[in-house]
């Protein structure tokens, strides 16, 4: 079956502990085109996926497209994701950056970013190519309104002020988020992109961690230890139709 939404909104957010202002992340004008919708059991065994084809304005100002393929048939749960955003001002991201991290942009223009990737249940990651330029941000302590000068300078210290940078080499941020289980779709995509948006900016940056405190190199064992898992599965399914 096919689903479509019209003229939407959808607004994601998260109460950071310590945060004055909950994490908040805005879809407007939110068109979506769901294609192959179905349980029926026959339909699912064709191999079909399920495809999202989503066009929004991210933060109410930037377009933003975003697409999902969901393989019926996965036994893991396997999506694949790939989206891109347009040109944007920097500090459209403080109203998710701020609350869940403490890092506010000043200034910078943002020119597009673009990524891709693929989740299962357990854990995402992709890639991410983020354009920006002129990039001036700060620290500032969740409970504090005040800024902090010396964290300022620390901040634009150690953040990227542009990419690509003054070599003119393009970078390109990794994605990786372990998701938490009593949090929704939402939280997982997001946090996903905000690894990679981080990444881009800061590559010393705590987004490395998931929510849980997991770091990446636990991570990727989970995955591969899945990975094996379906890997016995499809041996032994193998014998069972051989014999």
């Amino acid at each position: 079956g096919r689903i479509s939404l019209k003229d939407s909104y959808l607004e994601y957010q998260e109460k950071i502990e310590g945060a004055t202002e909950p994490m908040t992340v805005a879809l407007d004008n939110l068109n979506a085109q769901i294609n192959f919708a179905t349980s029926m059991k026959d339909s699912i065994r064709t191999g079909k996926s399920l495809i999202v084809n989503l066009q929004a304005d991210f933060m109410k100002k930037t377009p933003l497209t975003l697409n999902f393929v969901f393989p019926l048939d996965s036994r893991v749960d396997t999506f694949f994701y790939a989206g891109h955003l347009s040109s944007a001002k920097m500090n459209e991201f403080n109203q998710a950056s701020l609350p869940a991290l403490g890092l506010k942009f000043e200034k910078g223009s943002l020119k597009e970013i673009s990524f891709d990737g693929s989740a299962n249940a357990t854990i995402s990651r992709g890639k991410m190519i983020m354009l920006y330029s002129d990039l001036e941000a700060e620290f500032v302590k969740k409970n504090e309104k005040d800024k902090n000068k010396f964290m300022s300078w620390a901040a634009n210290t150690i953040t990227f002020s542009s990419n690509p940078g003054k070599n003119n080499k393009l970078r390109t941020a990794s994605m990786n988020f372990e998701r938490v289980p009593y949090k929704g779709f939402g939280n997982f995509v997001w946090k996903t992109l905000q690894t990679g948006i981080m990444r881009s900016v800061m590559p010393s940056s705590k987004a490395q961690k998931s929510d849980s405190g997991s770091k990446v190199k636990k991570q990727k064992s989970a995955t591969q230890q899945e990975d094996k898992k379906q890997t016995k599965k499809d041996k032994r399914k193998k014998k069972k139709s051989k014999s």
